[in-house]
């Protein structure tokens, strides 16, 4: 399996997503992400989330 370093996106309304990891295995090629800032975006258009 082949991984990469841990790289962050930062957008300008403080949104990020981070490659936590990217690789081969049996199936393909994957990434692993993180994606922050949904919740709070969701909040100002008034979407509830659970």
């Amino acid at each position: 399996m082949n991984r990469t370093m841990e790289q962050v996106l930062i957008h300008s309304d403080g949104t990020t997503i981070t490659l936590l990891e990217q690789g081969t295995d049996e199936h393909g090629e994957y990434l692993i992400v993180e994606h922050l800032g949904l919740a709070r975006q969701a909040r100002l258009v008034g979407y509830k989330l659970l």
